[in-house]
Parts: structure tokens; C-alpha cells; sequence
């Protein structure tokens, strides 16, 4: 059958999956594990990167030896992973420090200075975004000032992704798309910016950043040494893979403005596309999509679906409970939401404008259950959008449909909360990795199994199922919303002194 087959890991938040996706878009094989992500100290979240390619290389080789003979359909490998973060490696391929995720937010009182001093409001004409702790701008200031040794020693500056794409073929490359959200590229003149890296008081970095390559480009061969690492063939193409935010709205089939895509994991991220970055200041984060020509809009942070993550493992044995996402549907399916007035904010990494912010269940009485707290977790996370759903579609018609991705769409009773919150139907684009099959799509274009990404989208992207909105819950969700938004305004005062 030749060579047809695209090799997809998916470094995810929670996961990392690896996948075999055939030219039609079908997951011909999945592996997984959990990602290992630490927190040593309050705001961290780390990564390390020896770990990480190691947790790579277990998936490849348990994924190639399960489909035996087909591994040698494989005519790309492809990775994507967070967008945002810092991964350093010196001259010789060697990390140099422990890997900063893009919820790494140590770097909060850089970003606080930038925005009191102007040096936010005066680069964004060039990045048309603001700053954030969790991107490499700040985080590579936080380790020049507290880990110097590392920062001088570091050659390279990547991604997630890009870092495992140098330890598979030795070159290095940084994606377009994925470094177009970190505050170093100008989104003008679609390169790095020696202002930018000036300006945030990190010029030696500028000479670090390896040069942009385009999703739909390759960047060079499995190296003899991942081969043995991976099970993979030296030599076999690997593509310059994806943010996993790109690759989720490729994956619904997003190639043109007007749709808008939410994908509900670990962040919360609600987009649309456009021809032109949008400055009025509405939204957060404008980026190069995977398209020249288009930029994604993007409205999104950590406090999605993610967090029922950490509510399960308060409420539960993880390890001694079985099904218990089916049982966790059933238990929120039997409270009725005009019955229940818990609200919970889902906010263990901060909020939108308030870096300091904390998650909270509210309205916790002496009969409050299990049932209710996770109905509260359920309409959080559908909560947590909506807001988010307002700065983006500012200005814009309503959508008539909403597409939809992430582990909530496993759930139709979350699904309907989603719908029922949000007041417009949901569409549930067919399949679960979402992440997998938006790579699959450039990967099949840089590898030449397709032609272009539009055809690759017609080929391995189908309509999904609909659910509609109870509009009988319209106003109770309104209210619910009202006092979602209150709480996190009334908040404010209190995270400052929770700190």
C-alpha cells in the first residue's frame, strides 16, 4: 500500500497520545499515557525534558510494534504540543533546565511591570497581544534573572514541540504558528523582532531562536540515534507539526473565517479566524494560523474541562473506581440545574484579567453532595467559556452553531450543559483526538499524501452531531452566569490577600 500513514503524538497538558491516522483520517492505532507536569512551588508548572522525550519515545515504540507490518506505511511523523512554555537546550542538544509549560506563571511580576510601565501598550502594534506569564518572553526573563547559568548556556529556544521534533532530527526549527503566540514574532513582518527581545530585557536571546518553518513544512529526517530511541526508521520525514490549539480547529474542519471552534481540555480555548489581527482590544491573543493569510483569534486560558481533573481527585479513588466518568455523567445528569445553586470557579491557574485568581465552590450548604459539587464542576467549565465566548464574538453576529472539541464532547450530558449555558447548538466534530487529526492533516500535506490542506481537510474531516440548547434553562443559565461573573469580580480584593 506504499507509504500513507501519519505518525501523530499529541503532547497534551494531561496526555500524551500517540496515533497511526491514515489518509481518510481514521485512527488506525492510539497510545497513551499521562503527562508528568510538577509543581515544585507556588505558580510552577514543570516539565522535564528528558522525561518528556522519554514518555515520547515509550508511546512510538508501543504504538509500532502494535500495528507491526502497517509501521512500515509510515510516511511522516508529526508532533504538536503547547504553544506557549520555554524549552532550553545548549550547543550539543542537552537540556540546560527544566522545561516551563505555558502554565508556568513565576514570571507574573514581569508581566505586571510591562503593563504599569507601558511596555505592553507600546509593543502592541508589533504583537498584537499581551503579555503573559506563560510565555517565553516572560519566563526567558525570569530565568535570566534567577537561573543565569542556564539562560547563557541555552543555544536554542523552543516550543514543546519544536524541542521534540531537535531530538528527533537534530535540526532546529521553531514552528510559525506556535511561536507566533509568545510575544517574540512580529505578526507584520511574520519573523522575530530584535525590539521585542530588547525591550522585555532579554537581547541575548534574540540570537538563540532558531529559524520559523510553516506546519505544512518538513523539517528533516529521523536521526539514527531517535531511531533507536523511537522504533521509527532513520530517516522517515518528520513534519514541523502544530500548536495543539491549531490543531484542534484544523481539525474541525476550521479553514476560513466565520466558524468558531471551542476546545475544552486542560486551557479553555475559544477561536475564530480572520484576514487581519483584531486590535480593538476586545480579545487577548491574535496569532498566525496554520494558513498564510490567516490569523487565529483567540480567546483562552487554563480553567476549562481540565480542572474536573482535580475535583474527581478530591471526591474520589481514582484508582479504585471503575467507569467513573459514565457514573460522574450520570450523578450531574440527576440534578436538575434550576435545583442547584452551587457555583464553582474553576480557576486553579488564574483568570483572564486576574493572574492571582484561585477556584472556589460557592454556596456550599450542610447538605451540599457529591452530585451537586460535580453538576457545579460541569457548569464551571460551560460558565468559564461563555465569559470568554463574549470578549470573542464582541462586535460579531451569533453563531449559529458552535463546534466543539475537547474531553467534555465524551460526556452529552456536558455537551447539553455546554449547549443549555451558551444558548447555541453544539456541534460534536466525529472523533476524539482532535489534537491527532488537525497534525495528521499538515503532516499528510508536508509529507505529500495530500495536496493542500483544504483537501486534506475535505478528505479526513467529518460533520459531527448537533445538540441543541433547552431553551426552557435560558434564564436560569443567565443568572448563573450574572453570579459566575459577580463572583470573580467580587473576588478581586481577597486573592490579593490569599497570596
Amino acid at each position: 500500500m506504499g507509504r500513507d500513514l501519519m505518525l501523530c503524538v499529541d503532547d497534551g497538558g494531561t496526555y500524551v497520545k500517540a496515533a497511526l491516522v491514515d489518509a481518510a483520517g481514521r485512527q488506525l492505532a492510539l497510545e497513551r499515557e499521562r503527562n508528568v507536569v510538577r509543581h515544585p512551588r507556588p505558580r510552577a508548572a514543570e516539565v522535564d525534558l528528558e522525561e518528556l522525550w522519554q514518555v515520547n519515545c515509550r508511546l512510538v515504540r508501543r504504538l509500532l510494534e502494535g500495528v507491526g507490518e502497517d509501521a512500515g506505511r509510515v510516511a511522516v511523523v508529526a508532533v504538536s504540543g503547547q504553544g506557549k512554555g520555554t524549552y532550553l537546550v545548549d550547543g550539543e542538544g542537552r537540556p540546560v533546565w527544566r522545561g516551563l509549560t505555558s502554565s508556568d506563571a513565576r514570571a507574573l511580576p514581569y508581566v505586571s511591570a510591562w503593563k504599569a510601565d507601558g511596555t505592553d501598550e507600546a509593543l502592541y502594534g508589533l504583537v498584537c497581544q499581551g503579555s503573559s506569564a506563560g510565555k517565553p518572553q516572560a519566563q526567558l526573563r525570569w530565568i535570566r534573572d534567577h537561573e543565569r547559568e542556564a539562560y547563557d548556556a541555552a543555544r536554542w529556544v523552543f516550543s514543546m514541540k519544536d524541542y521534540l521534533n531537535f531530538r528527533l532530527t537534530g535540526v532546529a526549527r521553531d514552528g510559525m504558528a506556535a511561536m507566533s503566540t509568545t510575544n517574540l514574532v512580529n505578526l507584520r513582518t511574520l519573523d522575530y523582532d530584535r525590539r521585542l527581545f530588547e525591550a522585555y530585557g532579554i537581547p541575548e536571546a534574540f540570537d538563540k531562536m532558531p529559524p520559523l518553518a510553516w506546519d505544512t513544512e518538513l523539517v528533516g529526517g529521523v536521526t539514527d540515534e531517535a531511531a533507536r530511541a523511537t522504533g521509527l526508521a532513520e530517516g522517515t520525514p518528520v513534519a514541523a507539526g502544530m500548536f495543539d490549539v491549531n490543531a484542534s480547529v484544523l481539525a474541525m474542519g476550521v479553514v476560513e473565517p466565520g466558524p468558531v471552534a471551542m476546545i475544552c481540555g486542560t486551557h479553555g480555548v475559544n477561536v475564530r479566524l480572520a484576514r487581519e489581527p483584531v486590535t480593538d482590544g476586545s480579545v487577548k491573543l491574535n496569532s498566525v494560523f496554520s494558513l498564510p493569510g490567516l490569523y487565529q483569534v483567540e480567546e483562552g486560558y487554563p480553567g476549562s474541562t481540565g480542572s474536573l481533573e482535580w475535583v474527581l481527585d478530591q471526591l474520589f479513588d481514582r484508582d479504585a473506581e471503575e467507569g467513573l466518568y459514565e457514573r460522574v455523567s450520570e450523578m450531574v445528569a440527576g440534578v436538575d440545574p434550576r435545583d442547584s445553586r452551587v457555583v464553582f470557579l474553576p480557576l486553579l491557574s488564574g483568570w483572564r484579567d486576574a493572574k492571582l485568581a484561585t477556584g472556589a465552590f460557592l454556596g456550599l450548604r450542610a447538605d451540599t453532595g457529591k452530585a451537586e459539587l460535580l453538576r457545579a464542576a460541569y457548569e464551571g467549565a460551560a460558565l468559564f467559556h461563555a465569559v470568554q465566548m463574549g470578549h470573542l464574538l464582541a462586535g460579531c453576529e451569533p453563531p449559529e452553531r458552535i463546534r466543539m472539541a475537547g474531553g467534555a464532547t465524551r460526556s452529552r450530558v456536558w455537551v447539553q450543559t455546554f449547549a443549555d449555558v451558551l444558548q447555541v447548538p453544539i456541534e460534536v466534530v466525529e472523533g476524539d483526538e482532535m489534537g491527532v487529526r488537525g497534525l495528521a492533516i499538515t503532516a499528510s500535506v508536508a509529507a505529500g499524501v495530500h495536496g493542500s490542506v483544504e483537501e486534506a481537510v475535505r478528505a479526513m474531516v467529518r460533520p459531527g452531531s448537533v445538540v441543541g440548547p433547552d431553551a426552557s434553562l435560558a434564564d436560569v443559565y443567565a443568572g448563573k452566569l450574572g453570579t459566575f461573573a459577580s463572583a470573580i469580580e467580587t473576588m478581586g480584593p481577597l486573592w490579593e490577600r490569599l497570596q
